[in-house]
């Protein structure tokens, strides 16, 4: 069936135990968290509506006429504002044109909620779980007592698996939150803002990072801007061995590390641009055109999965 119903698969509890909490509790709300609490190690886990071992059916057509014109709107984003509506409002020289371009540039300085779980567990995101049959497996299910770093690679050219990593926190893991912190410079970009920020994401600051550790868990994709350039569909190249500024803020706060990797994160888009990679990390902004599925900004139909690792015990150092 399509999957804008309700995707009683992509809920379906993990184990049979699960079913029968699911049954005993009765409700949505039960049954997804007697799957989570059935999550094993080492166990494949699909999440579209709460998590699954059952392979998802293919994305519906209302799913995917939402998911669609969503990913190449979050493909966009960054050149929306920046580069499309200036060119065309000088072009044209109209005042559709330019108020729309002043207009989208004036949404910047509209307050937007942090860690919105509305969005995060909302129809867009789950369409896009559905899109790239999003996945997990954990070596070992994350402390959610604990405050944890969580060490995320690769960047790719979008980091769409952290990003669907993040929406499936709630479902997942009850009882942990997990913030994150992203380029500062995103956040000074329309739509982008909104978005990031939706997210639990902050500007990527030691006082941010120190801050947000004091209460929850936080996610850093060690590679950053410079690792989108060395992205190839072919080939996994990380950015690694100059990275140790989260591992000296794990030092510092106590705070335990656990690596995570997204397998099929570099697959799903290609760059021309990388001649300006120097502008780009001197700006903590990314000057690159990206593209995918038929040309355009838009993502490929990639498979997702998320490899989470164990915990490193860390000892605060003063």
């Amino acid at each position: 069936g399509d999957s804008g119903g309700e995707g009683a698969r992509g809920r379906s509890p993990a184990s049979p135990k699960a079913a029968g909490a699911a049954k005993a509790g009765g409700g949505g709300d039960d049954a997804r968290a007697a799957a989570a609490s059935a999550i094993k190690p080492m166990q494949r886990v699909y999440v579209v509506d709460g998590p699954s071992t059952e392979r998802p059916p293919p994305q519906g057509t209302l799913s995917t006429l939402v998911a669609v014109p969503t990913l190449l709107l979050f493909g966009l984003s960054g050149h929306l504002a920046t580069f499309i509506l200036p060119v065309l409002a000088l072009y044209f020289r109209t005042r559709l044109w330019i108020g729309l371009c002043v207009g989208l540039w004036l949404t910047v300085l509209l307050p937007a909620k942090r860690h919105w779980d509305a969005f995060l567990e909302g129809y867009v995101m789950r369409t896009w779980r559905e899109y790239f049959q999003f996945s997990f497996v954990c070596m070992e299910k994350p402390d959610v007592s604990r405050r944890i770093v969580f060490g995320e690679s690769p960047h790719g050219v979008f980091p769409l698996g952290p990003v669907l990593a993040g929406t499936v926190v709630p479902s997942c893991f009850p009882g942990m939150t997990v913030q994150a912190i992203s380029a500062g410079n995103v956040f000074r970009v329309p739509l982008l803002k909104h978005f990031m920020t939706w997210l639990g994401a902050a500007p990527a600051t030691r006082e941010n990072f120190l801050r947000l550790l004091e209460k929850d868990c936080v996610a850093v994709v060690i590679g950053g801007l410079a690792e989108m350039y060395m992205q190839e569909p072919d080939r996994e190249r990380l950015k690694l061995q100059s990275r140790r500024g989260f591992v000296e803020v794990a030092l510092q706060s106590g705070a335990d590390l656990v690596p995570i990797y997204h397998f099929g994160n570099t697959k799903i888009m290609s760059i021309l641009g990388k001649a300006l990679m120097g502008i780009s990390r001197k700006l903590r902004m990314s000057f690159l055109v990206p593209y995918g599925r038929w040309g355009l900004p838009m993502p490929r139909r990639v498979p997702i999965m998320m490899a989470i690792g164990k915990r490193i015990e860390v000892k605060r150092m003063s």
